[in-house]
This record gives structure tokens, C-alpha cells and sequence, in this order.
């Protein structure tokens, strides 16, 4: 188990010493001048506590990702909100303007086809839209690029920060150069924008994070750390210098990162959101004093709950008890035996193919959650197709042929057909050497009471109180 402890200069020795031999209920946890903190997931009306945010049709607004389909659909919506001049920074370049009836009428790169027709939308409410190329973690770039902004349009109102890179590896597999390539937009990008804008008076200053920073993912440390950096970012900025907002998005109906993709939102821990709905939780949001939110719906039966207790979050009483009221409920997962799952599954990686009645049912867990015919019984879980998601079916399914021997940190430690079925066959042997060593024990201390009272050392009463709590004890 991993734990964030948070401390301030302020915070004793015996104080840390008492948390870290405290029982692993708290994933993060915080001190404050003496107070402790913990973290929950909680609601929150955002409508009622709107205090709006003019949208000026002087100065500019810049928009990192502008030309992506968030950044794209947030433009429209200022842009229905009066008549902005809208400054987008991408790292590729837009054509020329005098370019776009060719391109569009030639028709070759739908992608781009549709950003020019998005932008010229966007002008014709009214908006005007200028696109500027850099990259946002580099300073002198945005320095530039920030001053020519200022030279069309005199200052700048506000920075909404959509940009990123959603990439990642296996922390075994994972090079410094990747790791720097996906926080470098997020985290220096923040950071440089921050920077060269510190001397305007910006009505707010919005980065668009990632409810990824909830519960992370195979592959996804990179960018889970990166939109971390701007959670955290945006309460320090707007101690500095005022409105900071930090929006944890999940995946928005095909667009945006999710665009094209065939999402499958069993494993999402928010329901795929509408962009509808995604624009008016960005408007409430930017005219709230909320320094952060996540949002969306969350997804009741979203196989990660599954992870239960291993989840590095919680909800809140009053999230719980909404629940409650709509008749659903959050339920580590269960999975149903069905013909299929119980097929046989044909098995490789030993020499003399003799497998045990352990493997072949672990084996046969593992065909239902990869879907694979063939296993090798010396494969990692995480390796073939495996993920955070995936294991807690996993762990289900093995559950209900070995109660209780298996745990899922068992089955992120064990992460082979061999090594967990040795791992079974192992516990289920110490748990009937135990059983065996407990009865004799019993006996033992039995016989000693008997021996005391006759000593006169207990009195009837006292050892029949002792003899309860040792039946107790031993079941």
C-alpha cells in the first residue's frame, strides 16, 4: 500500500510517527497548522453560487489546444457569450487563410476541413480568432508568441490551458525523455504561461486537468502526475494572484482525446459526458469560487469500484447517501458464472504439461477476463492485455473458486497463472498445518487451566471466563 502524507513546518515528529503507525485507512492525508486533513469526493451545486464572469469583446483570450474538440467547443461557447477575440495556441501551425477555400474544397484532411469550418463558425457569431503556432513549455517561444497577442489586441483577459499529451508506458518500460515529453506541456506549460502573464490583470486563469488524477491507470503515471501538478497548481496561483481554476474532465462524447474512440464505460469512473453538459459544468465552473472540480456523473457500476479499499480515493457521507435515495449503491464486482467461463482453456509453459486443478481454474479466470484460448501459464497479467480494471473481475472470479485464500494485492504480486496458483496452493497447505497446530494448542492451554485451579492459582469462575475467550479465540 502506498500513502501521501502532506505536513507543513508546523507539524511534530511524534505527529508524523503516530499517522505512519496508524491502520492504512487514508491513502492522502494532510496537516495544517496543527490540524489533520482528509480528502472525499463530494457534490457540489456550482449554480448556486454564480457570481458570472463578463466575456469582453476588447483585449483577448488565450486558449492553449484551441484547435482541439474541447478547446474548439469552449471558443463557442464564449463566443456565444459576446464577441471575444480568441488567440489560439497550438504546436502545429494552421495554413494560411488564403489557403482554406482550397483546402476545404480539396477535402483531403478531414481533421483540418473541420477546424476551419469550427473557426469560421465561431466568427460568424460575432468572435474574431487568431492562431498562433509555439510550444507552450517552451518560455522564449511563448514569450513571442504572447507578445505579438498583445500587440493586436492590447491585453489579455483570461487563459484557459487545454493542451496536453495523453501518452504513457509501463514504469518498467517508461524512458526519462517520455516521461518529460507528456508533463512538459501540463507542468512547464502551466508554469511558463503563469510567468509571462503575471503582469496582467486576467479575469481567470483555467487549466484543464484530468480525472485520471483520481485513481491513476496502467500506463497513465506520465500523465496522471501532469494534471496532478495543475490541481495543485491552481490553489497556489490563486493565493498569488487571483482566480485560478483547476477542471478535472472525464471523457467528453466523442471529443477531445476521446474523439473516434470506442469508449468502453464500464471502466470509466465517470459516465461518458455529453459536450452539453460539458460546456455548462465549464460556465457555472468559471463562475464559481470552486479552485477545483471534477466533472461529470459518477459511474455506479464502473469496474474499478471493485478495487474497493485499494481505491486512493472516497466519497463523501452525503455522496453515499444520494445513492442510497436513487436506489443504487457502489459494489465491489461480481461476476456471474455463465457456460462460457467455465469452458476449458488450453494451457502451455510447462515442460511435462502437467498442470495442477489450481492453474486450470485460474486459467479458466483468466480466458473469461482476456478472452484468450491459449495461456501460458509463465505470462504476466498486466503484460498480455491486463490492467487496474481488468483485475478486479479477475479477482471475482478467482474469489468464488478460492474464498478467501486471494486478495487483488495478491494478484499484483502474483501476476502469473503459475505464481498465483503456487501462491493458492501454498496458503490453503499453511491454513490446514495451522488448523492442525491450533487444536493442539487449544488442548495445551485447556490442560493448564485445569492444573491451575487445581494449584488454587483461579477459582472455577476465572478460568470458565478464560475458557470462553479461548473458545472465541479458536472458533
Amino acid at each position: 500500500r502506498t500513502r501521501c502524507i502532506d505536513i507543513d513546518h508546523m507539524t511534530e515528529p511524534e505527529t508524523l510517527l503516530e499517522e505512519l503507525k496508524s491502520p492504512l485507512g487514508e491513502y492522502k492525508v494532510a496537516y495544517r497548522e496543527g490540524r489533520r486533513y482528509i480528502e472525499r469526493i463530494d457534490a457540489v451545486n456550482i449554480t448556486d453560487r454564480a457570481n458570472e464572469v463578463p466575456i469582453k469583446n476588447s483585449g483577448a483570450y488565450i486558449i492553449t489546444g484551441g484547435l482541439g474538440g474541447i478547446g474548439l467547443n469552449i471558443a463557442k461557447l464564449l463566443s456565444a457569450k459576446g464577441n471575444p477575440n480568441l488567440a489560439f495556441i497550438n504546436r502545429t501551425a494552421m495554413p494560411q487563410r488564403d489557403k482554406w477555400d482550397t483546402i476545404l474544397s480539396q477535402n483531403e484532411d478531414k481533421k483540418l476541413c473541420d477546424k476551419i469550418k469550427a473557426i469560421r463558425d465561431i466568427e460568424e457569431k460575432g468572435a474574431s480568432v487568431a492562431c498562433f503556432s509555439g510550444d507552450v513549455s517552451k518560455e522564449q517561444q511563448m514569450k513571442e508568441v504572447i507578445n505579438r497577442i498583445k500587440e493586436t489586441y492590447g491585453h489579455i483577459n483570461g487563459v484557459i490551458h487545454a493542451a496536453g499529451i495523453a501518452e504513457g508506458n509501463l514504469v518498467g518500460e517508461l524512458t526519462q525523455e517520455e516521461f518529460e515529453r507528456v508533463l512538459a506541456p501540463k507542468v512547464e506549460g502551466t508554469w511558463v504561461l503563469d510567468r509571462l502573464t503575471e503582469q496582467e490583470e486576467l479575469d481567470f486563469f483555467v487549466m484543464f486537468s484530468s480525472a485520471i488524477t483520481l485513481v491513476g491507470g496502467l500506463g497513465g503515471g506520465p500523465y496522471t502526475s501532469a494534471n496532478a501538478y495543475m490541481d495543485s497548481f491552481a490553489p497556489y496561483r490563486s493565493i498569488k494572484r487571483g482566480k485560478t481554476l483547476a477542471i478535472d474532465w472525464p471523457a467528453w462524447e466523442n471529443t477531445g482525446l476521446a474523439e473516434g474512440e470506442d469508449i468502453d464505460e464500464e471502466r470509466e469512473i465517470f459516465k461518458i459526458l455529453p459536450v452539453k453538459k460539458g460546456l455548462e459544468a465549464f460556465y457555472a465552473a468559471l463562475n464559481s469560487d470552486i479552485k477545483q472540480v471534477v466533472v461529470g456523473e459518477l459511474n455506479t457500476e464502473a469496474t474499478v469500484f471493485g478495487l474497493g479499499d485499494f481505491l486512493p480515493f472516497k466519497l463523501s457521507d452525503r455522496v453515499k447517501e444520494s445513492f442510497k435515495k436513487k436506489g443504487e449503491s457502489i459494489q465491489p464486482v461480481s461476476v456471474k458464472k455463465t457456460k462460457e467461463q467455465v469452458s476449458t482453456v488450453k494451457l502451455k509453459g510447462k515442460v511435462n504439461s502437467n498442470y495442477t486443478e489450481i492453474e486450470k481454474k485460474v486459467a479458466k479466470a483468466w480466458k473469461q477476463v482476456l478472452g484468450y484460448e491459449e495461456l501460458d501459464v509463465n505470462d504476466n497479467f498486466f503484460e498480455i492485455g491486463g490492467d487496474s480494471i481488468l483485475i478486479t473481475k479477475l479477482h471475482s472470479l478467482i474469489e468464488q473458486e478460492f474464498p478467501g485464500k486471494v486478495t487483488i494485492a495478491d494478484l499484483f504480486s502474483f501476476s502469473t497463472i503459475a505464481k498465483i496458483s503456487e501462491y493458492i496452493d501454498a496458503s490453503e497447505k499453511t491454513q490446514e498445518s495451522n488448523s492442525s497446530a491450533a487444536d493442539g494448542d487449544f488442548r495445551k492451554e485447556v490442560f493448564e487451566l485445569f492444573e491451575q485451579v487445581e494449584k488454587g492459582e483461579l477459582s472455577i469462575d476465572e478460568a470458565l471466563n478464560i475458557y470462553d475467550s479461548l473458545e472465541v479465540e479458536n472458533g
